[in-house]
């Protein structure tokens, strides 16, 4: 039911039809009950329930994929090991070098992917320390406006000032690029980035990017965080991007939130618990766990 302020709500009623002798319906005898409350409820639990779902799996491919990338740093530390003896053996150069340019630019595409995986698959943070957000975007921008961001208008809306929080700043700053790029792919004919930074209460940060790129289909949407999903041609993305992000924000007791529409294009909210002073208790996010 809708109600007057629009607020809905869901009601079950129980009721039965009272007939006179003759057969003919007379009055309804019923109860309405309101169990908006429990609809809401049992919508959380399933959104808990997927959340942990797809944090056990990222567990799971996280392990997998630092496996394998070990793995596979081995194998390229031994290509390019022969790589080097063969440049001091070659008898022709000019052949020798064109082999050896071939052999090195695909050991650093490997050398790429296995730096994603082990980036994937790491559950804790390398350095640790207080960090300014708006300072880490400021770099990102700085890092990329000659290249990357130079394709698009950029705007930033900041809070100043916005409260510390514990963290690594290579990790968010590489999460960052990675959303960077993403959004400037969308936008394949130019468009409109945002950066936005907010204090939340009652003790949380909240970093946004939104672009106005083509956006997300529903189903692209729902897979949009799954590794090694990829909407780019082969050989143009790994799928690692945005299972990164995720990853990063978990590593920092953080909630993301992504919402894209086709056409309306597509905004990422990262939030993180401010740095705690000792012997403060955990944090609760604003709106229950996970909420944004």
């Amino acid at each position: 039911m809708i109600r007057p302020d629009r607020e809905i709500r869901h009601i079950k009623t129980h009721g039965h039809l009272v007939r006179d002798a003759r057969g003919k319906p007379i009055r309804m005898i019923g109860i309405n009950r309101d169990r908006t409350r429990e609809v809401e409820a049992e919508q959380e639990r399933r959104r808990l329930l997927l959340e942990l779902q797809h944090a056990d799996k990222m567990d799971s491919l996280g392990s997998l994929a630092g496996g394998v990338a070990h793995d596979i740093n081995n194998v390229l530390a031994a290509i390019m090991g022969m790589a080097s003896v063969l440049r001091d053996t070659e008898p022709d150069p000019g052949a020798r070098d064109r082999a050896l340019d071939a052999i090195t630019l695909a050991c650093t595409r490997g050398r790429d992917v296995v730096r994603s995986l082990l980036d994937f698959s790491r559950m804790d943070l390398e350095s640790v320390g207080q960090v300014d957000l708006n300072i880490i975007v400021m770099e990102v921008i700085q890092l990329l406006a000659q290249t990357t961001l130079s394709r698009v208008q950029l705007a930033t809306d900041f809070q100043e000032p916005l409260g510390l929080i514990q963290g690594d700043a290579g990790a968010l700053s590489h999460a960052l690029i990675n959303l960077c790029v993403n959004a400037v792919d969308a936008m394949a004919d130019g468009g409109r980035l945002v950066f936005r930074t907010r204090n939340l209460e009652p003790r949380w940060v909240q970093i946004e990017l939104e672009d106005s790129g083509s956006g997300m289909t529903r189903e692209v949407h729902e897979k949009a965080l799954n590794p090694f999903f990829t909407t780019k041609p082969q050989g143009k993305g790994t799928g690692l991007g945005l299972s990164l992000v995720y990853s990063t924000v978990k590593a920092h007791r953080g909630d993301l939130d992504l919402q894209s529409e086709p056409g309306r294009g597509t905004c990422v909210r990262m939030k993180f618990p401010l740095a705690r002073a000792a012997g403060e208790g955990p944090l609760t996010p604003p709106g229950g766990p996970g909420a944004l």
